[in-house]
């Protein structure tokens, strides 16, 4: 019988501290993977992170090199999958370093997608998601054989990043999705179907993206890493909520159950993104106002590249059902420039326009509105 989460937990923790020997520190450190993965289909990322931690800080404790590479992206990984989008970046950045170095194109194209995140568009500055595509492409090059489920990952991954940042198509990332069914790999299957739903943000895919998630949540289901499953349903939620489905509030009570229960708190943070904006449109602002506070703060830990945006969002709302807005200018006027802003989002540039006209700068405003013109929106 296997071993379940608090005995597999029990056995690594025992067998790294009775670890004396470098002998029986690679048996803890063996113990500790053993652990983490059974951990880790359990749902509980935090408790996965600090198991690869301790097997880690064992290594180095006893300059243990075998399988360390493979360790650094196990844990890169294991952010990722808690939902620590900054501190899982940076450990994809060492442990990509690492398989780089030792000419292993499997680990570094699993280190190299930890790089890029779990959304589509987390790598704004220009600098950052080109040496996260430059690896991504190099590691999808050397690929040996029998690994067509990596191949998928990756190949959906620069698909969307080109479809966010290059030519704006969605075509490449529903073929990068076909190519992943045909793999048999679930967990591509799963990721690829996120970078589609990301991609079909815009209006007119109401419908496909609901599809898309449906189908995302089937597919999830049967993965061993239980994250994949609540964020399929953290897009379902929001593609009813874009589509003013009436079955929207219901699936975020489902999410806050399951996210919960998950412990992925990037996901939380979308979640109460939108209790937020609930609270708003119920007009409770007070409280409303206290939850976007709380949401920045969460957003902030998390790493998530848009945690200024909504809550410029959720501040601009609460201000001009107040009358208050006036009081914003300044923050909209630093950011409709921020480097955090994804460089295809006008929003903020938008709504700098409307305020300038509001508190009567009019000549900023027609400036503001001629710049938007000549960005050709369809």
């Amino acid at each position: 019988m296997r071993a379940g989460p608090p005995q597999a937990e029990r056995r690594a923790r025992r067998s790294l501290d009775e670890a004396t020997t470098p002998a029986a520190a690679g048996r803890a450190i063996a113990d500790c993977r053993r652990a983490a993965d059974v951990v880790r289909r359990t749902a509980d990322p935090a408790a996965t992170v600090a198991l690869l931690d301790d097997a880690l800080a064992m290594a180095d404790r006893f300059e243990i090199d075998a399988d360390r590479t493979l360790l650094l992206v196990e844990r890169a990984e294991a952010l990722l999958a808690a939902g620590r989008l900054d501190a899982a970046r940076r450990a994809g950045y060492v442990a990509a370093a690492a398989a780089d170095a030792d000419d292993d194109a499997v680990l570094l194209g699993r280190a190299a997608l930890v790089m890029s995140g779990l959304w589509a568009n987390e790598l704004r500055a220009p600098d950052a998601r080109g040496r996260a595509t430059g690896l991504q492409r190099r590691a999808l090059a050397r690929l040996p054989a029998g690994h067509e489920g990596l191949a998928a990952r990756l190949t959906a991954r620069l698909a969307a990043t080109q479809a966010f940042y290059g030519d704006q198509s969605t075509d490449g990332v529903q073929e990068a999705a076909d190519l992943a069914r045909r793999s048999g790999d679930p967990r591509a299957v799963a990721e690829a179907l996120s970078l589609v739903n990301h991609v079909l943000l815009g209006p007119g895919h109401e419908h496909a993206r609901i599809a898309v998630a449906d189908e995302m949540i089937a597919v999830a289901a049967t993965c061993p890493d239980p994250v994949l499953a609540v964020v399929g349903l953290c897009w379902r939620t929001v593609d009813l909520f874009l589509a003013a489905d009436p079955r929207a509030e219901r699936s975020l009570s489902t999410l806050r159950e399951r996210d919960q229960a998950t412990g992925c708190i990037a996901v939380t943070y979308q979640r109460r993104v939108l209790e937020t904006m609930l609270a708003i449109r119920a007009g409770r602002l007070t409280e409303a106002e206290v939850s976007a506070d709380e949401c920045l703060a969460l957003g902030t830990t998390v790493g998530d590249a848009d945690a200024l945006a909504y809550y410029g969002a959720h501040l601009l709302l609460i201000r001009w059902f107040q009358g208050r807005d006036e009081e914003l200018f300044g923050l909209f006027r630093e950011l409709a420039s921020a480097p955090t802003l994804d460089e295809v989002d006008y929003t903020f540039e938008a709504a700098y326009a409307a305020l300038a006209a509001r508190t009567g700068r009019l000549d900023l405003a027609t400036s503001l509105l001629e710049r938007i013109r000549r960005l050709d929106l369809a």
